[in-house]
């Protein structure tokens, strides 16, 4: 198994009620050295996802009491989420498109020696469902001071176009921020520096003041620095 993502004391749920199936994953997970949690219902995976957390879902298609969905809404509902992948011996294009729109991490078929493939897939999903949980993190921690500072936070594109406004707009600007979201970010400079700021963000980078302008004109005392920041 490549990376050091996974321990020997982190569990993956098994959802299998093929017997020699479900023999064969657990063997090859355990020789990468991940425990296994194996159950043959998908109401039972339901019922253990509430209550516990997994490092990874490996989900037959076709159980024996019903559909796999219900079991990739449970893991998609943990925080952080949990990757399900889907195994299967009967995949369709139908199928796969279905999975991939309702969340599933990865669909692999049942080919030969195909479990050989599984603790690789497995460290790779948990390893991009875990960026993903700090990406979150990071978006919710930023979501939290831009909304509850007194300066003015605003996000443009190469385009000019605003992308993001901080809740200060109102109190500054008398703008509510989805009155400005998609709108040009000079709109919002006073008519006199519109030209010179112009001018300056031709020539990156930028080091100056401007008037901020709101619905009433300029905003006494209000002052603009623009900032380049590298947004993908």
């Amino acid at each position: 198994m490549t990376g050091t993502a996974t321990t020997k004391e982190e569990m993956v749920l098994l959802v299998e009620d093929d017997e020699a199936t479900a023999e064969l994953e657990t063997r090859a997970l355990a020789r990468a050295g991940l425990r296994v949690r194996a159950v043959t219902r998908g109401s039972e995976a339901v019922v253990l996802l509430r209550k516990e957390s997994f490092l990874a879902v490996l989900l037959d298609y076709q159980l024996p009491d019903g559909d796999p969905w219900p079991v990739v809404e449970a893991a998609n509902a943990k925080v952080p989420r949990i990757p399900v992948i889907i195994v299967t011996g009967m995949g369709t294009e139908q199928a796969a498109a279905e999975a991939v729109h309702r969340g599933v991490a990865e669909y692999v078929r049942k080919a030969a020696t195909f479990q050989d493939q599984l603790p690789d897939i497995i460290d790779r999903v948990s390893r991009l469902a875990r960026a993903e949980h700090k990406l979150r993190q990071s978006d919710a921690l930023f979501q939290l001071i831009a909304e509850h500072m007194s300066d003015l936070i605003l996000i443009t594109g190469l385009d000019g176009n605003i992308k993001y406004c901080s809740a200060s707009c109102k109190t500054l600007f008398g703008y509510e921020p989805e009155e400005i979201t998609g709108v040009q970010d000079l709109e919002f400079v006073h008519p006199e520096d519109r030209e010179n700021l112009a001018s300056l963000l031709a020539r990156l980078p930028i080091d100056g003041h401007f008037t901020g302008g709101g619905k009433t004109g300029a905003t006494p005392g209000l002052k603009l620095r623009p900032t380049l920041c590298a947004i993908h």
